[in-house]
């Protein structure tokens, strides 16, 4: 793998990483997983290469746009994360009173 085709393979992280935080803006969660399983197979790939650490400053600024791109979707996936216990905590809490008020109207 030439110094152009590990900067390919940085690239095609980087768009899988826009790809994926499109998903996540929109909730596609498992669309989202989906790519994250084939971009880290690639960034496997990419570390594991023995010409890396000669390329790496050349590569840095697109593996920092990966970086920055996926602060941004973790924090949506926290963002949905707590929306959901949010809402679990709701419903429990509909659910504990439903039976509360059979039990009173039982009695």
């Amino acid at each position: 793998m030439s110094a152009i085709s590990l900067h390919a393979y940085a690239e095609q992280i980087l768009c899988l990483s826009h790809e994926m935080y499109r998903y996540a803006k929109d909730g596609e969660w498992s669309m989202f997983s989906g790519l994250e399983a084939s971009r880290q197979e690639m960034i496997e790939q990419l570390f594991s290469h023995p010409q890396l650490e000669s390329r790496l400053q050349q590569l840095s600024e697109t593996l920092m746009q990966v970086v920055v791109i996926d602060k941004k979707s973790m924090r949506l996936g926290e963002s949905e994360k707590h929306r959901l216990v949010q809402e679990m905590t709701g419903k429990k809490q509909h659910q504990q009173a439903a039976r509360v008020y059979q039990q009173v109207s039982i009695n």
